[in-house]
């Protein structure tokens, strides 16, 4: 799956950048991606939206403030020990390490994760 982002944090030209995700055969970006988009039937604009306790979605997309209580909520949820001390990267880091230690190569991991 390649995906455009239109701005990135080290995007200082603002040409916008392209990522590939590759699939994956357990916890799959480009699966949960595809699944998201049947669900919701949105086939244009933002990816992550919200969606309000009647299950309406959103058409605006998440403000970015939006995203490490959410995460932190379903961390609660799984009972993580410390919940609070986990952020988006450590879940790219996470990610990595991962990937690292199956095999990946460092050429493909430092593509992936940029």
């Amino acid at each position: 799956m390649t995906l455009y982002l239109p701005r990135t944090k080290r995007d200082r030209a603002q040409l916008g950048t392209t990522f590939k995700a590759p699939a994956l055969s357990r916890l799959c970006p480009v699966t949960a991606y595809e699944a998201w988009i049947a669900a919701s039937g949105r086939t244009e604009g933002p990816v992550f939206r919200s969606i309000d306790r009647r299950g309406n979605i959103s058409d605006e997309g998440l403000h970015g403030g939006s995203f490490m209580p959410l995460l932190r909520a379903l961390f609660y949820a799984a009972d993580l020990a410390a919940p609070d001390s986990y952020s988006s990267h450590s879940l790219r880091r996470g990610f990595a390490t991962w990937a690292n230690s199956n095999g990946w190569d460092l050429k493909m991991l430092m593509q992936y994760v940029g």
